[in-house]
């Protein structure tokens, strides 16, 4: 028993308790729709429990205080301060190493989590158990971005697998959205000017550049061009019949530092036209099997582009 006449202990009840009433009827507020902040304080979890190494606790705040978090063991000898101070209304998330405050380990055993609330004298409280022996030791790739990236993992080991660029973490290639405007990688953006499609053949024309095809390439023997990578596409700019307001297009192919290994210019582009270009593989810099380029196509003060991969 504690000071409190309650039971302690992992093996007892594992859920959180208070001496305070803002919990009686705590998981009907917080579940009401729309109810914000916090209906109510609490301690929500401990993850995972038992715990070999470290424990992730997760504790909400209703309203702006001064709150201490505080380990205690089963005689109720004040362990750690693992947080302190004032705080706003919100969700906290802090993790417990297991560890004494002068940093030594704490022995196998229950102990409890106590959310203390300064003002008003009331406290929630949640019983966990530290035991060497668990499996569980909350290892692993802590990095949201990552192929191998594991949610319940609280302390990163080294082992985060990335995708390689312009690819998601099957070996797809997605290189057409994982580029900024820039032309810089940037897995978190999705590039909005990327390609800017149009129905070809259809009489309502404006610029246009739909994506190149195929996509991505392989190189073949074409003939009079030799080894080369056949690629196709379609740009429209608007059309006029009488033919007196023409359009100055430039379409570019670049690589990574801005380099142009294809270039097709018309000065009286009026309309739709479709393109079969063939570039020669020695024009072509292949890096681990597969390399990004990029179309590039500007008139005026239109401006479009869309990646491409060239494979070997």
């Amino acid at each position: 028993m504690d000071v409190y006449g309650n039971e302690i202990g992992f093996e007892g009840d594992q859920g959180y308790h208070t001496n305070c009433s803002t919990l009686e009827d705590c998981s009907i507020r917080t579940n009401t729709p729309g109810y914000t902040p916090p209906a109510c304080s609490s301690i929500n979890q401990a993850f995972p429990n038992p715990f070999n190494t470290i424990t992730n606790i997760n504790f909400t705040l209703a309203q702006s205080l001064e709150m201490t978090l505080k380990i205690f063991d089963m005689d109720m000898n004040e362990i750690k301060i693992i947080d302190e101070g004032y705080k706003n209304p919100g969700v906290y998330l802090i993790s417990w190493d297991g560890t004494h405050q002068d940093g030594s380990i704490v022995e196998d055993g229950y102990y409890r989590i106590i959310l203390n609330d300064l003002d008003e004298d009331s406290e929630c409280y949640y019983n966990i158990k530290k035991d060497s022996n668990s499996t569980y030791y909350n290892y692993g790739c802590t990095d949201e971005l990552a192929c191998n990236y594991d949610p319940e993992a609280i302390i990163g080991d080294n082992s985060c697998e990335w995708a390689q660029e312009n690819f998601d973490c099957y070996g797809n290639f997605n290189g057409i959205t994982e580029t900024d405007e820039s032309g810089n990688y940037n897995i978190d953006e999705s590039d909005p000017f990327d390609w800017c499609e149009f129905e070809f053949n259809s009489s309502d024309t404006g610029f246009g550049l739909n994506p190149a095809y195929p996509n991505p390439l392989a190189s073949q023997e074409w003939g009079p061009f030799g080894q080369s990578y056949q690629l196709c596409y379609q740009f429209s700019t608007p059309y006029d019949p009488t033919w007196s307001n023409l359009n100055n297009l430039n379409i570019d192919i670049i690589n990574n530092e801005g380099q142009s290994i294809y270039n097709y210019n018309d000065n009286y582009a009026n309309g739709q036209t479709a393109i079969c270009a063939y570039i020669p593989v020695a024009d072509i810099e292949i890096i681990e099997n597969s390399t990004i380029y990029r179309m590039v196509m500007t008139s005026g003060d239109f401006e479009c582009h869309g990646d491409i991969q060239f494979n070997q």
